[in-house]
Parts: structure tokens; sequence; C-alpha cells
């Protein structure tokens, strides 16, 4: 069933999503906020350990944007609550002056540091400074909030450290809100992160040092796919330089094969021109013995008179 819950902005939100099949059953934490009654709607609880290292880190790059994510757990309590208990920094990112873009090694920093750090959390939302700008939601941080934190309950945060101010966002009628539209109790004293995930650690490890255990194979065959992934990823430049190595070789082989037929060609060619100028000058050499042959038929009818003469000659002397 959608709920209609308001912030402490008195502003009317429906969140569609928010069940209680999908938030941790959670007491609401009175005694660590020093309250003696919950309030009315849906609230953001987060501990003061967790801003104080946001708004350091935005100190410390004054001239440009950093960002981040929110750790913690939707819970439900009767109605619906945000516990943001830890933020994870957002390395690898391309910082801007007026802009902060987490990349795709930003978002598998996080999702390692998540699933070391903070197993049983969630991403519930995201940070990022505007050093010198105020206090809004830009259009290029709202096309992050519609895109990547798109859950009605994941907030985002924005702190100015020149102006020491700061605000939480919600969605809002379905919408990403440009000003801040809810305000967030703040618990003072520090989160028991670390005492609860050695917890779950330890029990974690009593649990899967049980024989027959299905959670050891699931976690040896995750681990086994994981040591493939990351053999593949460690030969894939070899295998790239070897194919490329490969397709080098065969096209030289080809260029090879191109140019013996090239040469085969030219020596047919020249084979053939040889050939025709040797037909061309043999008729000329049968005729040239011919000719020699009627000058030399020529020359004896020529002798026979010339010795007739010569013989009639001498008898009239």
């Amino acid at each position: 069933m959608p709920i209609k819950i308001k912030t402490n902005f008195n502003q009317q939100i429906v969140t569609h999503d928010i069940k209680q099949s999908d938030c941790v059953n959670t007491p609401f934490p009175l005694s660590e906020l020093n309250i003696q009654q919950r309030p009315h709607g849906f609230q953001i609880i987060v501990y003061r350990s967790v801003l104080n290292a946001i708004k350091q880190l935005g100190r410390a790059s004054m001239k440009r944007e950093v960002g981040g994510m929110l750790i913690g757990l939707i819970c439900w309590d009767k109605e619906p609550f945000l516990l943001i208990d830890a933020s994870i920094e957002g390395k690898y990112t391309n910082d801007q002056q007026a802009s902060v873009t987490f990349t795709a090694k930003t978002w598998e920093y996080v999702h390692d540091e998540l699933e070391k750090n903070y197993p049983q959390k969630k991403i519930i939302g995201w940070y990022h400074t505007h050093p010198g700008f105020g206090i809004f939601l830009s259009a290029y941080d709202v096309f992050i909030q519609e895109n990547f934190f798109r859950e009605l309950w994941q907030t985002a945060y924005v702190f100015d450290p020149h102006a020491e101010t700061d605000g939480f966002f919600i969605w809002q009628n379905n919408k990403v809100p440009t000003k801040p539209n809810i305000k967030p109790l703040i618990i003072e004293n520090e989160p028991e992160n670390k005492f609860n995930n050695k917890q779950t650690n330890i029990s974690n490890n009593s649990i899967n040092n049980l024989p027959n255990n299905p959670m050891n194979n699931f976690q040896s065959q995750e681990k086994t796919k994981n040591t493939k992934l990351d053999v593949i990823i460690t030969l894939l430049p070899f295998l790239i330089s070897l194919i490329c190595i490969v397709l080098i070789c065969l096209q030289g082989w080809q260029l090879y094969k191109i140019e013996q037929r090239i040469n085969k060609t030219e020596q047919q060619i020249f084979q053939l021109t040889l050939h025709n100028k040797i037909n061309i000058l043999e008729p000329q050499k049968n005729c040239c013995s011919d000719c020699n042959k009627r000058i030399e038929n020529e020359k004896n009818k020529i002798t026979p008179q010339n010795n007739n003469a010569q013989n009639i000659k001498e008898n009239k002397n």
C-alpha cells in the first residue's frame, strides 16, 4: 500500500515503494536522540560523526566539488525512516569547480568498500559539496538523483564549506526538489557499526564452519568465479597482443604471396614478349636466305655468259 507521510517541513510526499517488507524492523532510536516520542512522519536520522567526516572532506577542497555515498538502512517502526550511520568517499571521481562525476571506477570502489566494511547496509543516498555556491540541487544534480538514486527513500546531502551550511533533499511527489525539503534528526553519539560488523563477522564465521553448510559451497563457487575472472582480466592484454601479432603475420604472408604472384606475372609477360619478338624476326631471316639464293642463281647465270664472251675473243685473236 502506498504510504503518505509528512517530512519535517510539513510537506506531503508519496512513497510508493516503501513497504514494511522492504525495510529492516528496527526500533526508533529515541534514547540516542534524547527524545521521549517519535515525531510523526518520515525522518532522516544521521550520526554527527558522518556529517563531520563529510564536512572535513569538503573543507579540504575549497575550490572543487567532492562527493560520495551515504550508507545505512531503510528502517521500519510503525512508519519508515532512514538511518545514516556511515559514508564512503567517492574516489576516482572527475572533480571540477562546479560539478562532480562518479566514474565507473568510483562505483567499483564504492561497492567494494560496501561489501567489505558494511555488508548488511545499503547505499541510501549521496552527498557532494558546493564550495561557495549555496545549498540547492542543480540540473546536473537532479539528473544524478533521477538516474542513479531512483528509490523514493534515497536522499541527497549538500554541504557548502565556505558558508558552513548544509541541507538534505528527498523525493517529493515523485520529483526531485531543488531546495532542501527535510530536516534530519542528528545522533550525537558514535555509531556502533564497528562493533556490530565484528559481531556479524564472528557469527558468520562460526556458521560457515558448520559441516554441510550450503553457504560454504556458495562462497567457494563465488571465490572460484572471482578467481577465474581475475585470471581472464590478467591474461586479456597478453591475448590481445598475441592476436595482433598473428594478424600482422597473416597480413605479411598475404603481402608476400601477392608479391610472388606479381613477380611471376612479370616473368610470364617478359617471356611472352620475347617469344613474340622471335616470331617476328624469324620470317625476316627466311626472307633474307631466299634473296641470297636468288642472287647466287643470277650470278651463276651471268658467269657462263662471261665465259662464252672470253672464248669468242680468244678465237678471233
